[in-house]
């Protein structure tokens, strides 16, 4: 079984969202769902276009895979097993996403892998979450979850 990766994303700019919230509801659920739908949609994006948070949390080109190269193909969706695998999920306080797979951590880090961790592979981050710590959420989704949290907060 895949180990869990889990990530607190503590950004201001979502923290001073959220305080908005306060006093206005008990239950943030259909908020952190549709948060956890923008992170899906982001990774998504990333697939499509290649590329990844960098430690800024700004989208860069991930380095192309030698079976990409080799087959005029796309990295990390040779039979888009990994993309397909991504799910959300919620709470009434929380919300992430997964990815399905036990080989999700190398690409998303990069780190030695193979027989005898004689293969490094660079980090590939595919989920919206980058830094060093895979702390920084993607600024193309930053502005989503700001953007869902304001218009929560609008209709209240």
């Amino acid at each position: 079984m895949a180990d869990l990766i889990a990530i607190e994303i503590t950004q201001d700019s979502i923290t001073q969202a959220f305080a908005g919230l306060i006093g206005r509801t008990s239950d943030f659920s259909s908020i952190t769902r549709q948060i956890a739908q923008d992170l899906v949609t982001q990774t998504a994006f990333n697939f499509q276009n290649e590329s990844g948070p960098d430690s800024s949390g700004q989208a860069v080109p991930w380095k192309k895979s030698k079976r990409a190269i080799r087959e005029n193909g796309q990295t990390l969706t040779d039979k888009g097993i990994l993309r397909r695998s991504v799910f959300p999920s919620n709470t009434p306080f929380t919300a992430s996403i997964a990815a399905g797979v036990e080989y999700g951590a190398i690409h998303q880090f990069g780190g030695e892998t193979g027989r005898g961790k004689k293969t490094i592979l660079p980090a590939r981050p595919f989920l919206p979450f980058g830094g060093p710590q895979g702390d920084v959420l993607q600024v193309d989704v930053l502005a989503e979850v700001i953007n869902t949290i304001s218009a929560y907060i609008a209709k209240q």
